[in-house]
């Protein structure tokens, strides 16, 4: 272990030992363990520090360490790649930070990509990597970014509606064991045939916000991968913010740098609001079977087969001092646009399931959409399968302030939903608030049920 120390950029690198243990071809892993990080990430200058980190011949690694955002970064792990016997060095390239650093002998770090970035290093900053293991034996790698407005256009506040986070999650490269293909544009797997650096494939973040094979940046980034799995796709990748809460914070942080956040603004502008100004909601559904005479009414996980207690059209009303509810049926969505084109006509069978959801506060009912549409597009706000959804919420309000909470269908539909809902505490892990274990619901397109009353 040895501390690296920098009082301005471009600190003196520090030699460090390679672990007695280690053996030419080893993959070696540093830990880096922020002790000081001067400035702040949501300022202008002096964001934070960089850490350059060498073994022997190989790419040097940097490291972006953001300055205060209001939680405390852990260390961080980087692959370093494979000891080919030469010497391990480090400096503090960027700031004026303190950290401790040690290295150790990790074998499944081989494969980590390493991924280039251009000068703007402050701005949508890879953070992170997970893998996904896939049942047929694929390995997908993941990275996080703090933002995702560069490149390809999407506004933060569309990324809280559709995802629930700020933070840019995609996947960048995939092992099939044989084969292996990179992200070239945001829809689209492409076959790898750029370079390597023994194990690890070269890739850099490209003009449109995706990914290339092109050799050439100005920072190279090669995190270890958190311990992190969506089994699958059975849950939200939303989730792995919650271990790793330091990147919400930078995200939010970033949006007050670039002038896009208005902390208790409300929902419908272009403006994301703080991170008590949203209910977020995980949910898991699965299309199950439509009938004929389903109309709307929630069914029973159990039985499969309409309850003669199933749920009304959830009502929304406002919390009376006596902490009763007073309910209000007519009660709509404030800022939904509901432009859903799906008939409710048609074949009777396996039904999709798609949906938006509504938090009813002071007896108005605001939607997950934002105000974006729900009738297809690149702006497209509908739910659907496994994901996380952030409701901004009225000005002078919040999370706890929510007396129910509503899915409704975008077109026909039937299926499975399992959900929990929460928000955001100081340290930007998540408080529960409330979860629905899994039930069945079941109607036409505009059909309603209260996830709260159907528990």
């Amino acid at each position: 272990m040895f501390t690296a120390l920098s009082t301005a950029c471009g600190g003196a690198s520090n030699p460090g030992l390679v672990p007695n243990d280690a053996a030419i071809g080893d993959e070696l892993v540093a830990t880096v363990t922020p002790l000081e990080i001067e400035g702040a990430w949501d300022q202008d200058v002096n964001v934070g520090a960089m850490v350059r980190l060498k073994l022997g011949e190989n790419r040097a690694r940097d490291l972006i360490l953001p300055g205060d955002a209001g939680v405390k970064i852990p260390a961080q792990r980087v692959a370093v790649g494979a000891w080919d016997g030469g010497a391990f060095v480090s400096a503090i390239t960027h700031g004026e930070a303190r950290v401790e650093i040690t290295l150790d002998v990790v074998p499944d770090a081989s494969g980590a990509p390493l991924l280039g970035i251009g000068e703007q290093w402050q701005n949508d900053t890879p953070l992170a990597y997970f893998r996904d293991e896939g049942a047929d034996g694929t390995t997908t790698w993941n990275v996080i970014q703090s933002g995702v407005d560069t490149g390809i256009g999407i506004m933060p506040t569309l990324m809280m509606a559709r995802n629930g986070r700020i933070a840019h999650i995609v996947s960048i490269w995939l092992d099939e064991g044989d084969s292996f293909a990179y992200r070239e544009t945001t829809q689209n797997w492409t076959s790898f045939n750029g370079q390597w650096e023994g194990s690890h494939p070269i890739l850099s973040v490209s003009e449109e916000g995706a990914f290339s094979t092109k050799d050439s940046a100005t920072y190279w980034l090669s995190p270890y991968p958190t311990d992190f799995s969506t089994d699958q796709g059975s849950l939200p990748r939303a989730q792995i913010l919650d271990a790793l809460p330091f990147i919400s914070a930078t995200a939010f942080a970033e949006m007050s740098r670039e002038d896009k956040r208005q902390d208790d603004g409300g929902p419908g502008n272009l403006t994301v609001g703080g991170p008590d100004d949203y209910l977020f909601v995980d949910y898991q559904t699965e299309p199950t079977t439509f009938t004929a005479n389903d109309t709307g009414l929630s069914d029973s996980a159990d039985t499969g087969s309409q309850d003669s207690d199933s749920v009304a059209a959830p009502t929304c009303g406002e919390r009376s001092l006596s902490g009763k509810k007073e309910a209000s049926d007519t009660a709509e969505p404030k800022v939904e646009k509901d432009t859903a084109t799906a008939d409710d006509t048609g074949v009777i069978g396996t039904s999709a399931f798609y949906f938006v959801i509504d938090a009813c506060v002071n007896g108005e009912w605001i939607s997950s959409t934002n105000g974006y549409p729900t009738d297809g597009g690149l702006t497209d706000t509908t739910l659907s399968g496994v994901g996380r959804a952030a409701i901004e919420l009225p000005p002078g309000t919040d999370a706890t302030d929510v007396t129910n909470l509503r899915l409704k269908l975008t077109q026909r539909g039937a299926g499975l939903v399992t959900a929990r809902w929460f928000h955001l505490g100081e340290d930007f892990l998540p408080i529960e608030l409330g979860a629905l274990e899994t039930q069945q619901f079941s109607g036409l397109k505009g059909g309603a049920w209260s996830l709260m009353e159907s528990r």
